[in-house]
């Protein structure tokens, strides 16, 4: 069985996925879940792995899945086996087409093969997808097993909160800041930009922290995602109409920069509303 940490609530299920995989299920969760290790230990084996590509071709986390990378597949899994594992990264970023491609391989899915998509928005893909795919929503680790993750980084008390709290129970990204100095200064300074992003009155103030803090596509995502992590936490300790509103919103501004929008005027909008 895999050591990877995952949350007490799903243990039972992690454990049941490494030894029986259905024939297709969506791992949904958070940015930072570690979705794609998760993935890879069900698989259990060599794997088809599909992922998004920017225009060059390159593997790029918020390119796109073209048609032609799923039509790939009908001919990649021609070939009868006793196990052959699918798996498709960010799946929320195939299009239309590939989506409904994909739609006829999990309709008739080749003789011993299994589809493992993993996304972090469900409601990107198609109903009739999710209606032939068994969901399993990631929950975050809890705040126990976050401190025994960072237990072996020899960071102090205040490094630890910080971390504790930027990463909000998301594995991945908590064991990537905990031995990655850079990043970890990175996402704190980031995290602070962030918070006076949310917390200011002032709109003029708002937009200017924005501004600087979105200087081109990979940046703005990063800021938008983290103040979406911050908003986040106030939304579980106070649940009120505001707050829930400016995640609701901050979730179509991440949703409008990952898909090429002016940035600054996505910025200025969301500002202004």
């Amino acid at each position: 069985m895999s050591r990877l940490l995952v949350a007490p609530s799903y243990h039972a299920t992690h454990q049941q996925l490494q030894c029986t995989l259905p024939p297709a299920i969506i791992l949904d969760g958070s940015r930072g879940m570690g979705l794609g290790n998760l993935a890879r230990v069900y698989a259990g084996q060599e794997c088809i792995i599909v992922e998004p590509t920017d225009t060059k071709g390159r593997e790029d986390q918020h390119g796109t899945i073209a048609v032609d990378a799923i039509r790939a597949l009908y001919e990649r899994t021609r070939s009868i086996a006793n196990k052959r594992v699918v798996i498709i990264h960010n799946a929320d970023r195939m299009s239309h087409s590939a989506q409904n491609a994909l739609l006829k391989l999990l309709e008739e899915p080749p003789t011993g093969t299994h589809f493992i998509l993993t996304t972090h928005d469900i409601e990107a893909l198609l109903p009739t997808i999710r209606s032939r795919a068994l969901r399993y929503s990631v929950p975050p680790i809890s705040e126990h097993q976050s401190r025994q993750l960072l237990a072996s980084a020899n960071l102090d008390d205040t490094t630890i909160k910080q971390l504790l709290y930027i990463a909000g129970g998301r594995p991945a990204q908590l064991a990537s800041l905990a031995h990655d100095k850079t990043a970890r200064n990175a996402a704190i300074t980031l995290a602070e930009q962030a918070s006076a992003f949310l917390g200011t009155t002032s709109r003029y103030q708002r937009l200017c922290i924005g501004l600087d803090a979105c200087k081109d596509r990979s940046s703005a995502r990063a800021f938008i995602d983290m103040a979406l992590t911050l908003a986040s936490h106030g939304l579980r300790h106070r649940p009120d109409t505001a707050s829930s509103d400016i995640a609701e919103r901050l979730l179509e501004l991440y949703d409008e920069v990952s898909h090429n929008a002016n940035i600054r005027l996505s910025l200025a909008r969301f500002v202004l509303q």
